[in-house]
Formats: C-alpha cells, structure tokens, sequence
C-alpha cells in the first residue's frame, strides 16, 4: 500500500536539539570544603614556621609543703614550606571560535567550553593531590603482562584521556611516558595507548612529568603523607617521603 512513510519524508525532518551540553561528571569537591584555605601572602624562598612539638609537662600533684614537680620545658621545631605550582594549558583555533560564535551556531563558545573544561579537571586533579599521599601516584600497577589492559589496584583516579607515564615508583626508572588512558574498563583494568606494556606491583601511574625518575615530585602534599593510619605518631607513609617539611 503506497503512502508516506518516515523513509519517504526523511528528507523535510528536522533535528530536534536539547537546549544545553549535559556535564556527565560529578563537579562535588568534598575536601576542598573541609579544608581551610590559607589567603596569607606567600613568597620568597620559602614559608618559615615554628612548631611546639611538646608541651612542658612540669605538673603533679603533692602533699602540703610537699616538694614541687620537676621543672619542664617546651620542644619546638621548625618547618620549611615550599611553594608547589599546577598549571593547566588549552588551546583554540580561531576558526574553531568564529564558527561556535553565536549560540544559533553551537550550543557554547569553544574558548569558554575549554576554559571551563580545564577549570573542572584540574580542580578534580587537585582534590586527588590533596587526598594523596605526597608521592604523586594516580594507581598502584599490579601484574600485567605484555598487554595494553593495565592492571592497578584501584582505578578511581584514572580518566579517560588522561596523559600518564608508568614508572617505578620513588625515583625508579620509567617504563612508558606519555601515553594516553583510552579507557577505565572497571575498578582495576584500563586501556592504555601505544604498545603493550608489563608491570608490577614496584610500578605506578603518574600524571605525565608530575614525578621525576630521581624522585622529584612536583605534586602538593596530601593528607595520606601527613597522617599514617599505622602509627599516629609518625608523618609518613610506605610511598611518601621520610620527612615533610623538615619534620620526621
């Protein structure tokens, strides 16, 4: 039976466009707002500052006329903090800005959209710096054996297209430099570009030039490299540095 069909009047059909991008990413920065923000002026060569490391214990209780506790004092050390810089870098063609110009032509202006875009990753980035413990890995690698799918302990700070190299880890020698993730397949397993790689448990990810194969590191230091869940006492963990800031 001859009549239309969607087929037949396919050429007059318009397409019908939602009226904004839709970010499929959560933009939640828990830490960033447990964390009090320093607004003090900072320079030179570094910042200074004395800390009371113990308290002068020189109390106790005596009988009347008793002879009075032995005379206590206080323990200071000094802690040197340096600045750590991040930076984030975009480009734009001026073609890519003339043809996105007016919201009948795209749904956002490309300057803008790739402002904003580096803003939100690099703000998620920081926040994993924040979290972490000083020693600039993203994963722990596991065993992985002449492949592209990487296995790591964990992948929650892995993204797609991150640029990353794979070394090991405290100042080893690298493996691959910047490679790029094609894809987080689950909690342990990603893609990695380029030719197949093999790794250990002595292997991490880093974000591409944020660690040094001797050992510098460019990242800030994070609450895991202050605080060891395994001896309050102490500053560090297994992967951050023996001292922070002077202190041990």
């Amino acid at each position: 039976m001859a009549g239309a069909t969607r087929s037949t009047i396919s050429a007059m059909l318009k397409e019908d466009y939602g009226p904004r991008i839709v970010d499929q990413f959560s933009k939640k920065k828990l830490i960033m707002k447990l964390l009090r923000r320093n607004r003090k002026d900072f320079g030179g060569d570094g910042a200074y500052i004395p800390l009371m490391t113990q308290r002068s214990h020189s109390h106790g209780a005596r009988a009347e006329s008793g002879t009075l506790p032995t005379a206590g004092n206080v323990s200071m050390k000094e802690t040197t903090i340096q600045a750590k810089f991040n930076y984030a870098k975009i480009m734009v063609t001026g073609p890519s800005r003339a043809v996105a110009r007016k919201d009948k032509y795209a749904f956002a202006r490309t300057l803008k959209l790739e402002i904003m875009s580096a803003v939100e990753s690099f703000s998620d980035d920081f926040c994993r710096q924040l979290y972490g413990d000083g020693s600039g890995i993203v994963a722990t690698c596991g065993v992985t054996s002449g492949s592209s799918t990487v296995v790591v302990a964990d992948t929650r700070n892995l993204r797609e297209g991150q640029n990353v190299d794979l070394r090991v880890i405290n100042g080893g020698a690298d493996l691959v430099t910047g490679r790029t993730v094609d894809a987080v397949l689950s909690d342990t397993t990603f893609t990695l570009s380029g030719a197949t790689v093999t790794t250990t448990a002595a292997n991490g990810v880093f974000i591409k030039d944020n660690a040094t194969t001797a050992g510098a590191v460019h990242e800030i230091m994070g609450i895991r490299g202050i605080i060891n869940d395994q001896n309050p006492d102490d500053i560090q963990t297994s992967s951050a540095p023996a001292t922070l800031q002077g202190l041990d």
